[in-house]
C-alpha cells in the first residue's frame, strides 16, 4: 500500500524567533519569554546573550528541545550594575537555524539612582525590544511586586526623574516598569537605591524681640526658618533662677510670635530659644537666644533707686534704655531719662509728678539690625508725705524771706499750727500753700523764737507729724 501523504523536508533556515519581553527578577536574575515555534520541525531553542552588552557578540547560553518551553531564566548575574540583550533562534529537524542576526534583540532595563540633598535622580536606560509606551516609577520594598507605590508615570521616550518627595534621611528603593503599545509587552528594571540626604538650612532663625506684655506676659518675635520646611517649631525657655531648659510651647510653621503666659514678669527674667523639627525628625540649628528686661526698685530718701538686668538677644546690643514714669493724671507713659546702652542703674530724684505711687518701666533699643524695642515689667513704689520747713523767716517787706511757709508733696491733708513762746496760737491753716506773714491778728508780732506743728496725712492714708521752731527777724 502507498501512504497517504509524503512529506518532504527543505532545508531553508526557519523563521526568526520573536520576544514577547526581557525583565529584571532579582539582582541575578532575567526572565524571557518568546514565541514558540509553529512548525511541524522543532528541533530545538537557542538562547543568545550579547556578551559584553553593546559588543555585537553573541554567546549561546541555553539551549532547550521542548517546543513549548518558551520560558527561560538567566541566572548568576549583575543586574544592578548592567543591562543583558538577548536574542532567540530556532534549529529545524534538519539542523538549520533561523538568522541570528535576523532576530529581534531584546535588552533588559537597568535603573540608576542618585542622592543629592532633599531629593534622588533617577536614570535608565530604554527598553530595547518594542516601543516603549510609558514608563511607571515604583518606590519598593524588594523585588516584590506587593507593598510598590507608585511615584510617576512618564512618557515612553522619557529615561530620568526627579524624586523631590525624598526629603528626609533615609533608604530609598525603586523600580521601573516598561509599558508596551501592545498588551502583554511589560518589563520590570532592576532595583536600585539612594540613600537621601537632607539639606540644612543656611542660618537658623532669629529671635528679634522678647518682651514683656501688659505686666503679666512675655511675647517673642523671630524670623521665618531658612530654606527647610518646618512641621513644627519649639519654644525653649529658663528664668535667671533655672540653669536648664524647658518647653514652653510649640506651634505650627508659619508663625512668627509667640506669648508666654506662664511667667513672673516682676521677679524673673527669662531667657528663650527656638528650634525646628521637620517632617522627617530632623532638627534645625538653634536660633539666637534672647532674653527679658527685669526691672527692680530701691526706695531712697527723695526718690527711686532702678536697676535691671541687661537686653539679650541683638548681635549690636542696645543702644539705649529709656526710663518711663506713669503719669496717673493723664493716665499716659512719659519718658523719664535715657541712658546709653551698657547702663543699667539710674536714680531718679526729681520728684517730677504729685501723685499717690510712683510707677517706672524700662524701654531698651536695639543697636541697628531690625531697629526692635523691648518693655521690662513695670515697678512702682508707694509715696510717702514729705515736708520741709526753714529755721527763720525775716518779715521785712523787702520781699526776700517774708513770710513762713513749708513745702511739702504726697499731701492730701494738712494743718499746720504755730505758738508763740508763750504757747497762745498765732496762726493756723489747712491749706499747706497758706504762708504766715509774721502777724496775729493784724498786728506784727516780736522778733523771737517760735514753735509750729504740721499734722495730716498723705497718699494711701499715710499719716505725719512734723514739729519745730522757725526764728522770726526783723
Amino acid at each position: 500500500e502507498k501512504p497517504d501523504f509524503v512529506h518532504i523536508q527543505g532545508n531553508e533556515a526557519p523563521v526568526p524567533i520573536d520576544i514577547h519581553w526581557v525583565s529584571v527578577e532579582s539582582d541575578s536574575e532575567i526572565k524571557l519569554m518568546y514565541k514558540g515555534y509553529s512548525g511541524i520541525d522543532f528541533a530545538a531553542y537557542h538562547i543568545y546573550r550579547e556578551t559584553p552588552t553593546g559588543s555585537g557578540n553573541w554567546q549561546a547560553i541555553s539551549r532547550t528541545e521542548f517546543v513549548d518551553d518558551t520560558l527561560f531564566i538567566d541566572q548568576n548575574l549583575n543586574t544592578r550594575q548592567n543591562s543583558y540583550c538577548y536574542k532567540v533562534t530556532v534549529v529545524n529537524q534538519c539542523g538549520e537555524e533561523s538568522l541570528l542576526a535576523a532576530s529581534p534583540r531584546h535588552c533588559s532595563i537597568e535603573l540608576q539612582a542618585t542622592a543629592e540633598p532633599d531629593r534622588n535622580l533617577l536614570a535608565w536606560n530604554n527598553y530595547v525590544g518594542w516601543q516603549v509606551a510609558a514608563y511607571e516609577l515604583y518606590r519598593v520594598q524588594s523585588y516584590s511586586k506587593a507593598n510598590v507605590q507608585l511615584l510617576a508615570t512618564v512618557p515612553g521616550f522619557v529615561q530620568s526623574y526627579i524624586d523631590s518627595s525624598a526629603i528626609c534621611v533615609n533608604n530609598y528603593h525603586y523600580r521601573i516598569k516598561a509599558i508596551g503599545l501592545e498588551e502583554g509587552q511589560v518589563s520590570w528594571s532592576d532595583t536600585t537605591t539612594a540613600v537621601s540626604s537632607q539639606s540644612q538650612p543656611v542660618e537658623p532663625s532669629e529671635i528679634f524681640r522678647v518682651t514683656v506684655v501688659d505686666n503679666r506676659a512675655i511675647q517673642l518675635e523671630w524670623l521665618p526658618f531658612d530654606d527647610r520646611e518646618a512641621e513644627v517649631i519649639y519654644i525653649e525657655k529658663k528664668s535667671n533662677k533655672e540653669n536648664s531648659w524647658s518647653i514652653a510651647g510649640k506651634v505650627s510653621p508659619g508663625t512668627l510670635s509667640f506669648t508666654d503666659t506662664l511667667v513672673d514678669v516682676s521677679r524673673e527674667a527669662y531667657s528663650y530659644r527656638l528650634h525646628a523639627v521637620d517632617s522627617c525628625g530632623g532638627s534645625y540649628p538653634y536660633s539666637n537666644v534672647a532674653a527679658s528686661i527685669l526691672l527692680d526698685l530701691k526706695p531712697i530718701t527723695g526718690g527711686s533707686e532702678l536697676f535691671w538686668t541687661a537686653y539679650q538677644g541683638w548681635e549690636l546690643g542696645v543702644s539705649r534704655y529709656e526710663i518711663e514714669i506713669f503719669d496717673e493724671t493723664l493716665g499716659i507713659w512719659k519718658i523719664l531719662a535715657v541712658v546709653q546702652g551698657g547702663d543699667t542703674l539710674y536714680t531718679d530724684d526729681s520728684m517730677a509728678l504729685n501723685q499717690a505711687n510712683m510707677c517706672y518701666r524700662i524701654r531698651a533699643y536695639e543697636q541697628g539690625g531690625n531697629n526692635a524695642s523691648s518693655l521690662s515689667n513695670e515697678v512702682c513704689r508707694p509715696v510717702v508725705p514729705d515736708l520741709y520747713a526753714p529755721n527763720a523767716f525775716t518779715p521785712n517787706l523787702d520781699n526776700i524771706n517774708d513770710e513762713f511757709y513749708l513745702e511739702g508733696l504726697y499731701i492730701t491733708e494738712f494743718h499746720l499750727r504755730i505758738f508763740n513762746q508763750w504757747g497762745q496760737l498765732v496762726f493756723e491753716s489747712r491749706n499747706l500753700e497758706e504762708a504766715w506773714d509774721g502777724t496775729f491778728n493784724g498786728r506784727a508780732v516780736p522778733e523771737g523764737v517760735y514753735v509750729y506743728v504740721a499734722r495730716g496725712k498723705g497718699f494711701h492714708d499715710i499719716p505725719f507729724e512734723i514739729a519745730g521752731t522757725v526764728s522770726l527777724i526783723r
